[in-house]
């Protein structure tokens, strides 16, 4: 015989978090999964080469509060999801990369978030170029997560708001 648990919410037993819920229809939802989106506010010029930090200024949410600079610290172990797009503009010489890097204050290329990541275009369209990088992979906790570029050659560009976003949720 089938037993059968009827239950609207599973919390912790010591705090008044909800880890999930169940609605009448049936929908779960987990509402203390660490989840984000940042994305620019505004149109950012930019003239720097080599690698450099997208440093999104426009929190849309942050479940969990691990977000800080647009840079994401996993807050546990376990498996994560990363979105990462940008568009460039004006850029007409040399290449691009977007990547994620394990460190949010110098540009790291050995792990295997910066491999899985890596997304390289060029020559770039001289009107405007967008990259995009999703990857799924395991962390452990306390991982700092950031978004980078490269510019090769070109001195004078845009980071355009029209598809410039780092977004993240931890799977499970």
């Amino acid at each position: 015989m089938a037993s059968i648990l009827n239950v609207d919410q599973i919390g912790h037993s010591t705090t008044s978090t909800t880890a999930l819920e169940i609605d009448s229809s049936g929908r779960v939802t987990t509402p203390a999964r660490p989840a984000f989106m940042v994305k620019w506010s505004s149109t950012q010029a930019a003239t720097a080469t080599g690698w450099n930090r997208l440093n999104f200024d426009d929190e849309v949410f942050d479940i969990g509060g691990n977000v800080s600079s647009a840079a994401f610290t996993t807050p546990v172990a376990g498996v994560y999801q990363f979105n990462l797009s940008q568009r460039f503009d004006s850029i007409g010489s040399g290449y691009i990369v977007l990547a994620l890097m394990n460190n949010a204050s110098a540009s790291e290329v050995l792990s295997d978030l910066h491999r899985a990541s890596y997304r390289i275009e060029g020559p770039p369209a001289n009107l405007y170029q967008s990259l995009q990088s999703s990857v799924t992979i395991e962390l452990p906790a306390n991982s700092v997560v950031a978004p980078w570029y490269y510019i090769s050659l070109d001195t004078s560009y845009s980071l355009n708001t029209e598809g410039g976003h780092f977004s993240g949720f931890l799977v499970g």
